[in-house]
């Protein structure tokens, strides 16, 4: 009897176990306060602003020449008005296209960035200052 309950708990651990393992735990990524810094250090030259990137498995932020691609997150119709509304740049939830220069960059995801933007008059400059895994 005492061996039954045993045997039940064990294989209930098991299947628990094989549960478990079997999800994918997502975490999420978050690039609005990014691109924000991007714009907002874009409209006071000379300004330094550090901000912290949250990049979820698989997503990346890629910037080459003047133009910023996001895979696998979305960048929110709020700030691609506000890069018009700026007059700094335009377009849709996959990337951005600036009409001022920005260094070339790439951040991938399963890290958490802490990035400062520097502006100039005519450019930005994106530099990762650190880097923890999530």
């Amino acid at each position: 009897m005492e061996a039954d309950y045993v045997l039940t708990y064990t294989a209930l651990m098991i299947i628990l176990g094989l549960l478990v393992s079997s999800f994918n735990i997502y975490t999420g990524s978050d690039v609005t306060k990014f691109l924000v810094a991007i714009a907002e250090a874009s409209q006071k030259p000379g300004s330094v602003l550090e901000v912290r990137v949250l990049l979820g498995e698989g997503a990346s932020i890629t910037c080459d020449g003047r133009r910023i691609t996001v895979k696998n997150a979305v960048i929110p119709r709020d700030v691609i008005k506000l890069y018009r509304s700026y007059g700094i740049g335009d377009g849709d939830s996959g990337s951005i296209t600036l009409s001022m220069d920005i260094n070339s960059f790439r951040m991938d995801g399963g890290y958490i960035y802490t990035v400062l933007i520097e502006s100039t008059p005519s450019k930005i400059i994106v530099k990762i200052a650190e880097t923890r895994k999530i």
